[in-house]
């Protein structure tokens, strides 16, 4: 026979427990599985959604010389991307997009991103560039990078040569003679001296110099000298004509000058009674 009693007080156990656990008649088991389990069902609440791509770089060179990546003569220039993700599908670049486009917004291309970019005239220039990647997300940072468009020669340069002793600019008889220069653009950055550049050099010539030297030595031979200066800016540009300087070169030419004076009556080198 059934003890009703202690049957009571068991169901009265059991919901007490029920109770204070607050997890309802049925939520007994899952609220002991949790806990053995360390919590494993709140773990997915750190879940992160998708990651936008990183930023790339971006940097713009000089087209005739890719050491410039900060100045060019051209208003092309050559593009250069590195740290580009493989999610990337598409990407902006221009100079107005300076803030975070929307992933649906117009302008996105599809890649590759072009070798080379045309401004529309000359100046310091801002070039920015976005991606996309294929779940449609936009890289977060500002991707830019700027170049000055300067298409206009330095003024031509000045250029004297002076014998080392007397500064006689016109006959030396010293191989190495003075330089001076003058009229050079503060933005000038190389020079040539040359006897035989009377065209104008290439911009990649090896001539070029970024010493400005304060002598030049003549070639060997006595002869009349002709030398050029060449100038070239920051950007590449050379002026339109060379600082040119002829000299002549002779070793017997400067000798100092003996005079002999005598009186036109007696013939005396020491004394005289006339003006003439």
């Amino acid at each position: 026979m059934v003890n009703l009693s202690k049957l009571s007080f068991a169901v009265l156990l059991l919901l007490a427990l029920l109770t204070l656990c607050s997890c309802g008649p049925f939520g007994l088991i899952p609220l002991l599985g949790g806990a053995a389990g360390g919590g494993g069902g709140g773990g997915g609440g750190g879940a992160s959604g998708p990651i936008p791509p990183p930023n790339p770089a971006l940097i713009l060179h000089d087209q005739s010389n890719p050491a410039l990546t900060s100045y060019t003569n051209s208003l092309a220039v050559d593009i250069g991307v590195t740290g580009l993700s493989a999610s990337v599908t598409h990407f902006i670049l221009d100079e107005i997009t300076t803030g975070r486009p929307d992933a649906g917004a117009p302008g996105w291309q599809l890649l590759p991103i072009p070798a080379s970019y045309t401004f529309a005239g000359p100046g310091l220039k801002t070039l920015y560039l976005w991606v996309k990647s294929d779940e449609n997300l936009v890289n977060n940072g500002i991707v830019s990078a700027q170049i000055e468009v300067d298409m206009t020669p330095p003024m031509d340069p000045s250029l004297t040569l002076r014998d080392r002793t007397t500064s006689d600019p016109d006959l030396t008889d010293e191989q190495t003679v003075d330089v001076e220069a003058t009229n050079i653009d503060a933005d000038v950055v190389e020079y040539i001296f040359s006897e035989t550049q009377a065209t104008t050099p290439s911009e990649l010539s090896a001539d070029w110099d970024t010493n400005h030297p304060s002598t030049f030595d003549l070639s060997a031979g006595e002869a009349l000298k002709t030398v050029y200066l060449w100038v070239k800016d920051n950007a590449g540009n050379i002026c339109a004509n060379a600082g040119i300087h002829q000299i002549a070169y002779n070793t017997a030419a400067i000798d100092d000058p003996l005079f002999h004076l005598e009186d036109l009556t007696t013939n005396s080198s020491q004394y005289s009674n006339a003006t003439t």
